[in-house]
């Protein structure tokens, strides 16, 4: 976010925010109630960044999309480099956001989740079993972690034999260094795998030969407009 505020001065126990921070990320809610508190809209020199926190701010700053920009990436490393490999739904502003919101929307719908709840529940069953059959566990790494991305394949249409490499790179594209504004190679290569997993897959969908909610978007047509290449990956990852 940019602006044309002034700055604040740094007194020594001003609140300071990190986004990349792992004490902020292992506990948010201090930091969170100093900033809405003492920084409302709070100016971060080292990264240059600023930073709104109470609710009626951050709607506004949501609607008024001419100001507030999402063009461009929606995290730091991601400012003013405007990527032409894939394009993210939530890295669009109105109209081509709504536009392709409502494409993504004729088929990503709680009907179509309702009916893949025997699918769901099969998944969940399949680790709560092994956790049975192992006598302990670990919950996030045994069930809630895994869990959610097998369900997003299944929803997608992945192949169980390769959802477990693309869950492996979609945990990659995670990886940080503690309070660090860079991309780690870690992270690159989670990305690199995941977009190349995709662009041999779309083919494969193009043709018909693979069924889900990918195959539904790659044929579907609203108003005259279809999705593009570029906007199909970045829907997938």
């Amino acid at each position: 976010m940019s602006g044309t505020a002034s700055k604040p001065s740094d007194p020594i126990d001003a609140v300071v925010y990190n986004p990349y921070s792992f004490a902020v990320h292992d506990d948010p809610y201090v930091t969170y109630k100093r900033l809405r508190d003492e920084a409302p809209a709070y100016w971060n020199d080292e990264l240059d960044f600023w930073v709104l926190s109470r609710f009626a701010d951050v709607l506004e700053g949501f609607r008024d999309y001419e100001t507030f920009s999402s063009t461009g990436g929606v995290a730091l490393e991601q400012r003013g480099h405007v990527n032409s490999d894939f394009q993210q739904m939530i890295e669009k502003d109105p109209p081509d956001h709504t536009a392709f919101r409502k494409l993504v929307s004729r088929v990503f719908t709680g009907r179509r989740v309702a009916r893949m709840e025997d699918e769901i529940r099969r998944i969940v069953n399949h680790y709560i079993d092994a956790v049975i059959e192992q006598g302990s566990c670990d919950l996030v790494d045994d069930i809630t972690g895994p869990f959610p991305m097998d369900v997003i394949s299944a929803i997608l249409g992945i192949p169980e034999s390769d959802r477990l490499d693309l869950r492996l790179n979609a945990d990659k594209v995670l990886i940080r260094n503690d309070g660090e504004l860079a991309i780690p190679p870690e992270a690159g290569e989670g990305m690199f795998g995941l977009l190349g997993y995709f662009i041999e897959d779309l083919p494969k969908r193009k043709a018909g030969r693979r069924e889900g909610l990918i195959t539904d978007l790659v044929g579907l047509e609203v108003d005259g407009r279809s999705l593009s290449d570029e906007e199909l990956l970045g829907f997938c990852v």
